[in-house]
């Protein structure tokens, strides 16, 4: 059988995490630091919530609840933004994978970074 990161399928995942960790890091402020400094964070959460679809909006909160994640927008800051989540966080990020198209993912993270910067 063959590992799940040998399949085009993982390679694919794994090449576009590559891409977007280096688009992150290479931005002066990155998405992360704009996030864990975001002050309204309910005003964040609402505008991802009405820019990407209910499919899409679903998952982040399966996923979310899968890991036991709080369901309150100050609760997934302080997950995201401390280091000791960051085994957990890989699993969240999994459990997108796992569920959504490509596609859907672009979609999640390009409005994360529209509403950030709004």
């Amino acid at each position: 059988m063959q590992h799940e990161m040998c399949t085009a399928k993982g390679i694919f995942w794994l090449i576009f995490l590559c891409v977007l960790f280096v688009i992150v890091i290479s931005e002066e402020i990155s998405v992360h630091d704009k996030y864990c400094e975001y002050k309204n964070i309910e005003k964040f959460y609402e505008c991802l919530k009405l820019g990407v679809t209910e499919t899409t909006w679903t998952t982040f909160i399966k996923c979310s609840k899968e890991i036991t994640m709080s369901s309150e927008p100050r609760g997934y800051q302080k997950f995201f933004c401390e280091s000791l989540h960051e085994g957990t966080v890989r699993l969240w990020y999994a459990c997108l994978m796992e569920i959504l198209k490509a596609s859907e993912i672009n979609e999640f993270f390009k409005f994360s970074e529209k509403c950030l910067f709004e």
